[in-house]
Formats: C-alpha cells, structure tokens, sequence
C-alpha cells in the first residue's frame, strides 16, 4: 500500500500488515493518519495461475474483498473510507483484466513500464486516472505527460521541468509525489 502520508512506516512495520485472500496479496501502511488525498495501492499477485486463467469473476471478487478489507480498516481508525482511493497495479495485466478492473468499480490504475502502458491507455475506452510509478528516464517525459495524470516517483528537478514543460495545456495540471532520499543513498533516487 502506498499512501501519500508524510509519516507513512516501512511495510514491514504497518500496524495493518499484510493480508491475503486466495491468490491476492494486499500490503497496508497505516490508515491512521488523517490527511485527504489518500492513495491505497493494490497489486494482484495470482501465483497459481497463468495470464490466461485468470476469470474476470475471480479479479471482480478480488477487488471487492480489497474493498471491503480497507472500509473495515477505516471505520477501526475513525476514518471516512471514501476518503481512500484504491489504485491497481497492472503493469503484467492486459487491458481486457483493466476492463474487468474497471466494469469492478476501480478507475486508477498504476504502471511502470512505459510501453505497455501505453498500449493500455490507448486500448482501454474509459476514461480513468493513470498513474507512472516507475523510474523516470528524462527520454520518456513527453509520453508520461502526454498520458498520465499521476507521477509517483519525481526525483530530479530536471525530470521535473521536462514534464511541466511537455505537459500538453488542454490538460490539467500533472499530479506529483516527490521521492526524497533521506539518508543521500547514493544508490537511491531522490
């Protein structure tokens, strides 16, 4: 789970932990925090089947029971459950699961290899929030603000001035969460 939390813990220390229901796995920060854009992120881990048996019914089932896990956690921290918005990982997922995904109620959907979002965006014909969650090569900042709403990992004022500067004016402005190396790891982004 990601949230947009200033204070947000390592998963491995969430007070919620983590969670399974069949073949799905969900990873939970604390709900506790009050703020108002929070971002919930749900990755579909079907480790018993291939990408041609997964039935939209069972994807369905999945983000309902991921659903209901999250108003639970909610109404047990005081918080107003429609203030959490859930946000699928489909970076391995084809469009037709993103059409099931959708037609389930989700409209935020993450990815972070570029090309095969792109064949997403174009494919799937509703209108839904994507967000980049992947590294940012400076080469590929015309098509992440040509076609995403969110960025979650802005880590360089140079990748930040090429996509406010190739960011097309008839859409609004793009959204960011700005990653921060803390301890200046070398070996991290930030």
């Amino acid at each position: 789970i990601l949230s947009t939390a200033p204070t947000a813990l390592p998963a491995d220390q969430a007070p919620l932990g983590d969670c399974s229901h069949d073949n799905l796995v969900i990873r939970r920060r604390s709900l506790a925090e009050p703020f108002t854009d929070n971002i919930v992120l749900l990755d579909y881990e079907f480790s018993t089947s291939t990408h041609h048996e997964r039935s939209p019914v069972s994807i369905a089932d999945n983000i309902e029971t991921v659903r209901s896990k999250i108003e639970s956690a909610c109404w047990s921290s005081q918080r107003d459950p429609a203030n959490v918005r859930l946000l699928a990982v489909s970076k391995t997922r084809t469009a037709d699961e993103v059409d099931v995904a959708i037609q389930a109620g989700l409209c935020h959907f993450g990815e972070n290899y570029l090309q095969d979002a792109l064949d997403k965006v174009e494919r799937v014909a509703t209108q839904v929030s994507w967000h980049f969650i992947g590294a940012i090569q400076s080469n590929k900042t015309r098509l992440i603000a040509e076609h995403f709403s969110w960025v979650h990992t802005l880590s360089s004022q140079k990748v930040a001035r090429r996509l406010n500067e190739q960011r097309p004016k008839h859409l609004p402005a793009l959204k960011t969460l700005i990653q921060i190396n803390i301890d200046n790891d070398p070996n991290k982004a930030g």
